[in-house]
């Protein structure tokens, strides 16, 4: 097979790196989004709890704490986050989420307050303290019950992104890509879902939430990998030509990158807000510098001065709302 062919496949492969997610993956995914818009009403449902409980006891008005604001408060959060979640809308998600977190605190913070305040009168002491244990138990029993749900739609979204996945790998591979890399990622991705359906399948809501959670912070990792790997795998294809062309930096420029990302994503390696932003544009810098540099390649260096539209989504397990895992 001449140089010329193979880097015909190697475009095939390129044109593949980035892609918006269909409208099937696009509604598994955004299924998520609302199932774990249930999954926070439930304690805001506790914050709610309490204070209406401290109200009817007659502990607003005694101490003056302004219990009706804060319950408001709450509640256009949750409504703002009903609204994110059903518009798909997930930098809002996020937003109301860490101002439903915030009002929390301030929940939790009058709460203490209010039972300091009673802690010489037995009886209220104690009806709050009951209060308390009763909105937390429903807390649990909701949580237990909606992480099933969530645990299901994660479960069809990962799924169907793998099957989309091994359709691709098959077609690179077809085309003459070594697609090791991103089948070992794919196959990482298959062992955590696994363990999510043996929760769910147990119907046991606790280990769901902490095998979702185990999901949930492995998002990033294989998502970033997954690319990485794509990525690698096309300029692996082209490094021989363009290092005898002489754009051996535009390779080291592209690997550098790609060592980053993998730095910041192995497995165990916990991350934060700066970590995900970095991780998105360094994925995104990586792929714009590999069509340069096949434009380079294919037409000439002139060519790589014409500003070329890339793909603003990646296929892969979406990263986690703001790349923060609560």
């Amino acid at each position: 097979m001449n140089s010329g062919l193979k880097f015909v496949f190697a475009f095939f492969a390129l044109s593949m790196l980035v892609m918006a997610q269909g409208g099937e993956l696009k509604e598994l995914k955004n299924n998520v989004l609302v199932a774990k818009y249930d999954q926070v009403a439930c304690r805001a449902s506790f914050y709610d709890g309490i204070l209406q409980d401290a109200k009817d006891l007659g502990l607003g008005s005694r101490y003056n704490i302004s219990v009706d604001a804060l319950r408001e408060k709450i509640g256009t959060d949750l409504v703002a986050l009903k609204s994110a979640a059903e518009n798909a809308d997930r930098k809002g998600f996020l937003d109301a989420m860490q101002l439903l977190l915030q009002d929390g605190k301030d929940v939790v913070l009058t709460y203490n307050d209010v039972k300091n305040a009673v802690r010489k009168d037995k009886d209220m002491r104690l009806a709050l303290r009951k209060s308390f244990v009763d909105n937390k138990q429903k807390m649990a029993e909701c949580l237990r019950e909606n992480a099933l749900h969530v645990g299901k739609a994660q479960i069809d979204y990962v799924k169907e992104w793998r099957a989309r996945q091994l359709e691709r790998i098959k077609k690179l591979k077809e085309k003459g890509i070594d697609t090791t890399n991103m089948s070992d990622v794919v196959s990482e991705a298959d062992e955590k879902v696994s363990e999510l359906e043996d929760a769910v399948s147990t119907g046991d809501g606790q280990n769901v939430i902490e095998k979702e959670k185990e999901l949930r912070q492995r998002h990033l990792h294989i998502w970033a990998r997954y690319q990485v790997a794509s990525i690698d795998a096309v300029l692996s294809k082209m490094n021989d030509r363009a290092v005898a062309m002489g754009y051996d930096e535009d390779v080291e420029d592209i690997r550098a990158l790609l060592a980053d990302v993998t730095d910041k994503t192995m497995p165990g390696k916990a991350y934060d807000q700066g970590d995900f932003e970095t991780v998105v544009k360094e994925l995104k810098d990586a792929a714009q510098k590999l069509r340069v540099l096949y434009k380079k390649i294919t037409q000439g260096s002139a060519a790589a001065a014409t500003p070329i539209e890339i793909g603003k989504n990646f296929t892969g397990p979406a990263p986690p709302e703001g790349g923060v895992l609560q």
